[in-house]
C-alpha cells in the first residue's frame, strides 16, 4: 500500500482574516460590494438606522458568500434551478426535448412537451443535449462537440492498495498525461451475460450430457449473472480546455472560443496513445464502431429514450444518480476510490476527467493563491490555512523543477438501480464509502442531463467539482478494478472476494502447469483440490490421483473414472517400461529403493525417514543397471519383482564385492529390501502391479496400506510416482497429476527427490504436478518445499497458522491485506491465488450439486449453500 501527500487539499477554501473571524475569500467581495452602501447609510440614515442598516447590511453580505449546495454557491445553485425548465430534459426516439417532469410515488411523470429553444451563436450548445452522429474504429463524433477517440483499456491484473497495484496506476497515469490531450478515464461496471457464459462452457466441456455436466453449465451461468466486471475505456478529447485545465464549454466568456474538434486531431491522439501505450505497460487498443455505438447507447450520449427530474435520469429501464467528489483528504492511497466503489457495492459507471494545466499558467495560478494565503497565514492560527500556504509553497517549487505535472481532475459517479429507492441507497452508501477514504461526495441534481453527460461517452466535466492537484495524486483516482482470472472460458474456481467477479483458472494456460495447494487443517483444502480436479477434467485433463487419506472415490465415480486402494492391490517398484535404457530406468527406481533398503535416518510424524548414503547409492546404481540388463537378455519385457532383484543382489553382487566390508554392507542393503518381499508386506510390494495408469482418471487410495503399514505410505507415494513418471512419455495431452498431502514425500530427501524429478519433467509432455498439502511447514521451511512452491506457476494458499505466517509470506510473496485474508483467523475456503502475474483473494465456490462429492463440514454455508 503506498499513501500518497496530496497538495492543496485541506478542505479549507481560501479565508481572510476580517476581525475576530475568517472568512472565504466569496464573503470578502460581497463585504467590499456592500462597504459603499454601508457608508451611504451612516451618512444619510437618520437616528440609530445610521448604525443598525449598515452593520446588518454587512454582515448579510458576509453571509451571503458563505452557505453552498451541491459544492457550489447558493445563488449559482438557485439559477440553475431558475433556468432549468429552458433545458433539454427527455429524448423520446432519440430526440431531445423540452418537457415539465416531476416525481410521481416511486416513478416520473412527463407532462407537456415545449418547443426546443435555439439558443444564440455558440451559446446554443447550453441549451442543446448532445448526441452521438457518427462513429469509426476508435472514434466518435458528438454533435455538438465534434470528434474525439475511444480506446478499450485492459484493467490491472492485481488488487487495490498492492505494490503492483500502484505500478500500474503510475504506469497508467504517466500514459495518459504523456498523450496531452484532455482524457476522460471511463470505468463502466457490467455484469456477464449469462448466455455467453453458458455457450463457453458448452463449448468446453466433455461431461455435458450428464447431470453433473448440466449443473456445472447452470452453476457457471448463474453466477456469471450475479457478479460484476469493470470495463475501461479512455476518451481522447483534443480541444476541451484551455492552458489553464478549465473547459471552454463551462465558461461564459469563453464558450465563443470552443473548438470543435475535427476527425484529423482525434485520430492523430489516438494514434500517439496506442504508439505510447506499450512504452508504459498499458494493454490497449481501439474500439470497433459497434462496440463504440453499443457503449453510447448505455448514456444519454445515444439512448433512444430517457427523462431527467431533479438528478435522476431513467434510461435503458433503469434510474441513474449522480455524485461528484469535491473535496480531496490531505492523503491518499493508491486504490482509494477502487475500495469506495467495491465497499459501496454500486453498480453503474465513473468518470475521471483529467485535464492537464501548462506549467507557467500552474505557476501564475499557485503564485497568486500563494500571496492571499501568507496573508491569511500572518493574521490568522487557523491549521488549514496554515497547511495550505505550506502547501502551495511546496507545489510551486516542485513545478518549477519539473517534479510533478498540475492537473485539474473532476470526478463523477453514476450509480443505477431498477428503483428510486435503490439509487438514494446507493448514493448514501457511496457516500459512507467515500468518506471513509477522506473523500467528499455531493449528489448532483441539476440542472438538467449536465451530469448524466458527464458520466457519458466524451462528455464534459462539471466545472464545479475539477481540482488542481498533480499527477502522482492522479494515481490515486484512478477508478480501475482489475479483473484477474477472469476468462468464463476457463474452469470456475470462485468469487473475488475484493470485487465480487468470478475467478476462472485453467492451469494449462499458465508458464507451466504445475501448482501448490497449501492451508492449515480447516482451512479448505481438500474442498479446493476436489473442486479444481473435477472442473478441469470436465474441460478434458486427464487426472492421477495420489490419495493418502482414500477420499477420491467419489470424484472418480462421478467422472468415469478408476479407484484403486493399494492396501488391496499391488504395485511393483521394477515396472519400468522395457523401452526404457537400462541406466536411466536404474536413475527412476534408486531414489525408491533409497527409502525402502536405506538406514533410519530421522522420524517425521512417527513415521521413519530412511534413506542410504551416497556411496551406496551410487554402487546400487551399478548393480541395478547390471541387473535390468541381464533380466532384459534373458526374460525380455517380463516384468521383474523385488524378489528377483534381491535375489540378484545376493548371489551375483555380494560376490563381486572385493572387501568384506563392502559385503556386509551389500547384505544389509538387500535384507533390507527382501522385508518387503516377506509376510503381508509382498502382496503390496512383490507383485506385479495389479492396475495401469494409463488411464483417463485413476485415483490411488493409500489410506488401507496405512492402517497395516504406517511407516511404509511413503515408498509407496514415491513408487507411484515413479510409475507416473515413467509413463509421462507415452501419452500426450492435459494432465493433472494430483499429490494430496505432499508434505509426506517432501519431508522425505529421497521421495522427496522424486517428486521434484516429476515436477521438473511434467510441462514438456504437457502435465502438470498438485501438490496439495496441510502442513505449510513442510513447504516454507524445508529447501525442496521452497524449491517446488518457486517452480510452479500457480499457487493457492488458505488459511495458516501463525506460527508459520512471517515465512508463508515471504515464500509466497503475500501483501500485508492478503495475509490479514488468511492469518490468524481465516476464513474456510478462502485463500489467495497467484498464478503468472494475476493474484486474486478468492471464495471457493463449490455448489450444491458438488457438495456430497467434495463434503466437509468446514467450509460456511453461504459457500455450501451456492448454486
Amino acid at each position: 500500500m503506498r499513501m500518497v501527500r496530496v497538495p492543496m487539499a485541506v478542505d479549507a477554501k481560501l479565508k481572510i482574516p476580517v476581525g475576530p473571524v475568517n472568512l472565504p475569500i466569496r464573503s470578502v467581495l460581497c463585504l467590499v460590494i456592500a462597504a459603499p452602501l454601508a457608508y451611504f447609510g451612516v451618512e444619510y440614515l437618520p437616528g440609530m438606522y445610521r448604525y443598525v442598516v449598515p452593520i446588518v447590511g454587512l454582515i448579510l453580505a458576509a453571509m451571503l458568500g458563505m452557505p453552498e449546495q451541491e459544492s457550489v454557491w447558493i445563488l449559482t445553485f438557485a439559477i440553475y434551478r431558475l433556468f432549468e425548465p429552458l433545458l433539454p430534459r427527455i429524448i423520446r426516439s432519440g430526440v431531445p426535448g423540452r418537457v415539465n417532469v416531476k416525481r410521481v410515488g416511486g416513478g416520473l411523470s412527463v407532462g407537456r412537451p415545449h418547443r426546443q429553444l435555439a439558443g444564440i451563436g455558440s451559446y446554443s450548445r447550453w441549451v442543446k443535449q448532445p448526441r452521438i452522429a457518427d462513429a469509426d474504429t476508435g472514434l466518435l463524433l458528438r454533435n455538438p462537440g465534434g470528434w474525439c477517440g475511444v480506446i478499450r483499456v485492459t484493467g490491472p491484473d492485481a488488487a487495490p492498495h498492492t505494490d503492483a497495484y500502484a505500478d500500474w496506476c503510475k504506469g497508467m497515469t504517466d500514459w495518459l498525461l504523456n498523450i496531452e490531450v484532455p482524457v476522460q478515464v471511463l470505468a463502466r461496471t457490467v455484469h456477464y451475460d449469462r448466455s455467453d457464459v453458458e455457450a463457453k462452457y458448452e463449448r468446453h466441456c466433455t461431461l455435458l450430457q450428464t447431470r453433473l455436466g448440466d449443473y456445472e453449465r447452470r452453476l457457471s451461468g448463474d453466477i456469471a449473472s450475479r457478479t460484476m466486471v469493470v470495463e475501461h475505456h479512455v476518451v481522447l478529447l483534443p480541444h476541451l480546455a484551455g492552458k489553464d485545465g478549465m473547459p471552454m464549454a463551462n465558461s461564459l466568456f469563453r464558450l465563443s472560443q470552443a473548438v470543435v474538434c475535427p476527425r484529423g486531431d482525434a485520430e492523430r491522439a489516438v494514434q500517439t496513445a496506442l504508439r505510447l501505450a506499450s512504452t508504459f505497460s498499458v494493454e490497449a487498443r481501439a474500439c470497433s464502431a459497434d462496440e463504440i455505438q453499443a457503449l453510447a447507447s448505455e448514456t444519454v450520449l445515444g439512448t433512444r429514450e430517457a427523462v431527467n427530474c431533479g438528478g435522476l435520469t431513467f434510461a435503458n429501464g433503469s434510474y441513474h444518480a449522480y455524485m461528484a467528489v469535491n473535496s480531496l483528504p490531505p492523503k491518499l492511497t493508491t486504490g482509494s476510490i477502487v475500495s469506495a466503489m467495491m465497499r459501496a457495492r454500486i453498480q453503474g459507471s465513473t468518470s475521471l476527467h483529467l485535464l492537464p494545466v501548462d506549467v507557467v499558467t500552474a505557476r501564475t495560478h499557485l503564485n497568486r493563491q500563494r500571496q492571499a494565503y501568507r496573508y491569511a497565514s500572518q493574521h490568522s492560527s487557523d491549521i488549514d490555512v496554515q497547511m495550505m500556504a505550506a502547501d502551495t509553497e511546496a507545489l510551486i517549487a516542485a513545478l518549477a523543477g519539473r517534479q510533478v505535472q498540475a492537473v485539474r481532475a473532476g470526478l463523477v459517479f453514476s450509480v443505477e438501480s431498477t428503483s428510486m429507492e435503490g439509487c438514494e441507497e446507493s448514493l448514501e452508501r457511496l457516500h459512507a464509502a467515500l468518506a471513509g477514504e477522506g473523500l467528499r461526495g455531493v449528489q448532483v441534481t441539476t440542472p438538467g442531463f449536465i451530469a448524466a453527460n458527464a458520466t457519458s461517452l466524451g462528455g464534459t466535466p462539471l466545472q464545479r467539482n475539477l481540482l488542481m492537484t498533480t499527477d502522482v495524486v492522479i494515481g490515486c483516482l484512478l477508478p480501475a478494478v482489475g479483473t484477474p482470472f477472469g476468462d468464463p472460458g476457463q474452469p470456475l474456481v470462485g468469487i473475488n472476494a475484493s470485487t465480487g467477479s468470478p475467478v476462472y483458472l485453467d492451469v494449462f494456460r499458465r508458464a507451466n502447469h504445475n501448482a501448490v495447494i497449501v492451508g492449515t487443517s480447516g482451512a479448505g483444502k481438500s474442498v479446493t483440490c476436489k473442486s479444481m480436479l473435477l472442473r478441469h477434467a470436465a474441460q478434458g485433463a486427464r487426472t492421477i490421483v495420489i490419495d493418502p487419506d482414500s477420499e477420491y472415490g467419489l470424484i472418480m465415480s462421478a467422472i468415469g473414472g478408476t479407484y484403486v486402494e493399494l492396501g488391496e492391490a499391488s504395485i511393483n517398484v521394477l515396472a519400468v517400461d522395457s523401452r526404457t535404457s537400462a541406466d536411466e530406468a536404474a536413475g527412476l527406481v534408486i531414489p525408491v529403493l533409497s527409502v525402502m533398503g536405506g538406514e533410519e535416518v530421522g522420524y517425521k510424524d512417527g513415521r521413519p525417514i530412511r534413506r542410504l548414503r551416497d556411496a551406496d547409492k551410487a554402487w546400487l546404481h551399478q548393480e541395478i543397471v547390471a541387473f535390468f540388463l541381464a533380466w532384459r537378455e534373458m526374460r525380455g519385457e517380463a516384468e521383474p519383482v523385488l524378489t528377483d532383484l534381491c535375489n540378484y543382489l545376493e548371489e551375483y553382487s555380494v560376490a563381486s564385492c572385493t572387501t568384506d566390508a563392502l559385503r556386509e554392507r551389500c547384505r544389509d542393503i538387500s535384507l533390507r529390501l527382501r522385508g518387503y518381499t516377506q509376510g503381508s508386506r509382498a502382496r503390496i510390494f512383490n507383485r506385479p502391479s495389479s492396475f495401469s495408469l494409463d488411464q483417463t482418471h485413476m485415483a490411488i487410495g493409500l489410506r488401507e496400506l496405512s492402517l497395516q503399514f504406517r511407516a511404509d505410505i511413503t515408498p509407496a507415494m514415491a513408487i507411484t510416482l515413479t510409475r507416473i513418471l515413467d509413463q509421462l512419455r507415452r501419452r500426450e495431452g492435459k494432465l493433472v497429476i494430483l499429490v494430496d498431502e505432499a508434505h509426506r514425500v517432501t519431508s522425505d530427501p529421497d521421495a522427496g527427490s522424486v517428486l521434484d524429478q516429476l515436477v521438473r519433467q511434467a510441462r514438456k509432455y504437457g502435465a502438470g504436478v498438485w501438490m496439495a498439502s496441510q502442513s505449510v511447514d513442510d513447504f516454507v521451511r524445508t529447501e525442496l518445499g521452497r524449491i517446488l512452491a518457486a517452480t510452479a506457476a500457480t499457487k493457492f494458499v488458505l488459511g495458516i497458522e501463525q506460527t508459520v505466517a512471517e515465512d508463508a509470506q515471504q515464500v509466497f510473496g503475500l501483501a500485508d491485506h492478503e495475509m490479514a485474508a488468511l492469518s490468524p483467523r481465516f476464513v474456510p475456503g478462502r485463500g489467495v491465488l497467484i498464478s503468472g502475474h494475476e493474484r486474486a483473494v478468492v471464495q471457493v465456490w463449490p455448489g450444491d450439486h458438488l457438495m456430497p462429492l467434495v463434503s466437509t463440514s468446514l467450509l460456511p454455508e453461504s459457500v455450501s449453500g451456492a448454486a
